[in-house]
């Protein structure tokens, strides 16, 4: 905003504003208007950042005008952008990434935009998430690999499309799975029941059990997605001969 004094006995029927050359702000006052203190938008939304040249002229109601003084204020648009918002948290659970950022403060809020890459440059990271919801600060990426490591960053974008990148947050290498041991094998003549120990792992996905009639040359025979279902029931099955069994977790 630009405040401006102009007096005219005649009456100020015209005001300017010139940026750069050219006319970016009219403002037509009546005739009886005489002048005084008033206030003229500079608006630097799609002014380049760097020196720039402004003048006011001011016309009386007869068409005669008279030009202010030049003044070459510093524009830097990159004061007008969104505070910078960063990510919380990239916890591994349930097979993908929930991913938490700070919720941006900025009153003409447009957007969120999440990037996701696994070079640590993100020279090509892909949005993955984008929402024009403020309070909408966490999303779920699917089908992730814990076991490398995950780059994200998040983008605050205001109705002036100004914008502010987050620094790039890197995941934690996801640790394997803490062993499992067959604790028990038992048989009737009906049934034999193998059991193991339960995972202590917060982010379990599922238990592989595989059987094998020497230690080396092992098959699957079920696969189990309860973490608390640590038994299973084998009817069909020879007593007299060896049988190993061997659980993987994941």
């Amino acid at each position: 905003m630009i405040t401006i004094d102009a007096h005219d006995p005649d009456g100020i029927c015209k005001i300017e504003l010139w940026v750069n050359g050219t006319v970016q702000d009219e403002d037509y006052v009546s005739r009886e208007d005489d002048g005084g203190y008033r206030d003229i938008l500079f608006d630097t939304n799609d002014l380049p950042d760097g020196q720039t040249e402004i003048f006011v002229r001011v016309c009386d109601c007869d068409g005669n005008c008279t030009d202010s003084d030049v003044v070459t204020p510093v524009v830097d648009n990159t004061l007008s952008s969104p505070d910078t918002i960063n990510i919380i948290s990239a916890e591994f659970q349930n097979g993908g990434f929930e991913i938490i950022w700070e919720q941006s403060q900025a009153s003409d809020f447009a957007n969120y935009e999440l990037f996701h890459s696994l070079e640590e440059t993100m020279d090509n990271g892909e949005n993955i998430h984008f929402t024009n919801t403020i309070a909408d600060t966490h999303y779920f990426m699917n089908g992730a690999d814990p076991l490398v490591l995950n780059h994200f960053y998040i983008v605050v974008t205001d109705t002036f499309e100004y914008y502010s990148q987050s620094e790039i947050y890197t995941t934690s290498l996801d640790p394997r799975p803490i062993a499992v041991n067959v604790n028990s094998i038992t048989y009737d003549i009906s049934e034999m029941l193998i059991r193991w120990d339960e995972s202590p792992d917060t982010d379990f996905l599922k238990y592989d059990l595989y059987i094998s009639d020497d230690t080396t040359n092992f098959e699957i025979l079920t696969t189990i997605s309860s973490i608390s279902q640590t038994t299973y029931g084998l009817s069909e099955f020879d007593p007299t001969k060896e049988n190993y069994f061997r659980v993987t977790v994941y």
